[in-house]
């Protein structure tokens, strides 16, 4: 793990168990490999899912899945009770709709302290505790500081600042940010 939180240069890294056991898996796969044979030659030994090894390559992906489940678990407990009526509502649409991977746009809106920031905060702190990635993203740098990971829309989605009618995000095939854009975030 060390490695990869050098490699990442992503000190808060954390693997599950089964991303070490599949690095684990890799590295061996890799030094099998080396001497023309492969972990396919002890049947009993799993292959590596090379697939996650390239993901967890992706830093931005690793920082959107290394979160603290069990602080998550807890934290959305204690900030789940204090959800409101309307929030409730807000809430179960949103949470609803990434448990059977529907697609949609929500726009909260409200004046200064109706709990706009205590809803996303309860509702991110329950999609992440279940292994969801979630980005979450404001207009303005002072909103995006509210959020926890929170960034601007500009900075995550690569937004120009200076808009024309033919501006358009600097997303390019294969990079972290379109890979991590094709896992269909929250």
């Amino acid at each position: 793990m060390y490695r990869q939180q050098r490699l990442l240069n992503f000190p808060e890294l954390r693997l599950t168990e089964a991303q070490l056991e599949n690095h684990t898996l890799y590295k061996i796969e890799k030094i099998l490999e080396n001497n023309n044979r492969s972990l396919k030659d002890f049947p009993p030994l799993l292959l590596p899912n090379r697939d996650s090894i390239h993901d967890d390559n992706n830093r931005l992906l690793r920082e959107e899945l290394s979160h603290d489940i069990q602080r998550l678990i807890m934290e959305h407990k204690e900030m789940h009770s204090g959800l409101n009526v309307q929030h409730m509502h807000v809430y179960n649409i949103i949470v609803q709709s990434a448990i059977e991977k529907k697609d949609g746009l929500y726009f909260v809106y409200g004046a200064g302290g109706t709990g706009k920031t205590y809803l996303y905060k309860t509702t991110l702190s329950r999609l992440r505790s279940e292994g969801k990635i979630c980005l979450d993203f404001a207009s303005s740098g002072i909103a995006s500081l509210l959020l926890p990971g929170g960034r601007t829309a500009h900075s995550r989605f690569s937004i120009p600042i200076d808009l024309n009618d033919q501006s358009i995000c600097n997303i390019h095939q294969g990079t972290h940010l379109a890979k991590l854009m094709k896992k269909k975030p929250v």
